[in-house]
């Protein structure tokens, strides 16, 4: 067994052994992947921020209200991310909207205040974003505050919340589980072979079988849920392949990865619910 196999299986049995998460429990992300998120946040307040003070300047209006689009901005950026991290990083998300609906708040400040005074912005900036004058704006925002300024930012906090559960939802659908129950499958309407189902989603299962598996191969399956009585069946899809000679993960036995085609949507939620219901322990 090459050297960097021998490791994966290492790593994948310590981790399997010490790590025994509960459902809805995900392990950390990259550190690269999480700092894209944070440069991502952290651009979006920029940008929100930048847009805020124009608009205010241009307009001669203040309003806190923008601080609901920076909820929305700060919570949805994770979307643009090629690998979506597992992680929605919740506190960090409240943080990034409080603390820079703080400053942008500032920021809109002064833009206002040199509109009315008819004075340059960048001057505003240059003579009141110094360290002595910061106790000095602190004290100006905080007395600025009224009782719509902190619905604006519970606005903003329930934007963050809704992203982190439709979040959550989203990883729910690609999250495998371990199970162990009999599936019947077949070629068309020919289901003669069985295996057994070694780990479930909501979008495929792994099936253990000694028949062999080809990659991108069709297969009609048919599997009832232990403990249950209806019985689901739908197509399939092959989409990878562990053979005795060729083993993708080291983990799991001969068998392959199977993707469900035209699963209807009642089932799949019957099968997130099942999950949720047995307290099925998460795969990674």
């Amino acid at each position: 067994m090459p050297l960097s196999n021998a490791l994966e299986s290492t790593f994948q049995s310590v981790r399997h052994m010490l790590a025994k998460p509960s459902i809805g429990v995900t392990l950390s992300d990259p550190i690269q992947r999480v700092l894209k998120l944070y440069a991502l946040r952290l651009g979006a307040t920029f940008i929100i921020a930048t847009l805020w003070a124009v608009v205010t300047f241009s307009t001669e209006m203040f309003t806190t209200s923008v601080v609901v689009l920076l909820g929305v901005a700060i919570g949805s950026v994770h979307l643009f991310l090629r690998e979506a991290p597992r992680r929605f990083y919740l506190l960090n998300s409240l943080l990034f909207t409080m603390i820079g609906g703080l400053v942008c708040n500032v920021l809109a400040g002064l833009a206002f205040f040199s509109s009315k005074m008819g004075i340059s912005y960048w001057h505003a900036l240059s003579t009141n974003l110094v360290p002595e004058k910061w106790p000095l704006l602190g004290g100006l925002l905080l007395r600025s505050l009224h009782a719509l300024d902190f619905i604006y930012y519970l606005g903003a906090f329930a934007a963050l919340l809704l992203f982190h559960h439709l979040h959550k939802d989203r990883q729910s659908l690609g999250q495998r589980f371990k199970t162990n129950m009999r599936v019947y499958f077949g070629p068309a309407s020919q289901v003669q072979f069985s295996g057994d189902c070694l780990n479930l989603s909501s979008g495929g299962l792994f099936l253990k079988t000694e028949i062999p598996l080809e990659a991108g191969e069709n297969f009609l399956l048919r599997f009832t849920l232990p403990g249950q009585e209806s019985e689901f069946s739908c197509k399939a899809k092959v989409t990878w392949v562990n053979k005795k000679e060729d083993r993708k993960k080291l983990l799991l036995p001969t068998g392959g990865g199977l993707q469900f085609l035209g699963l209807p949507v009642a089932n799949m939620k019957a099968l997130l619910e099942f999950i949720r219901q047995n307290k099925m322990e998460p795969v990674y």
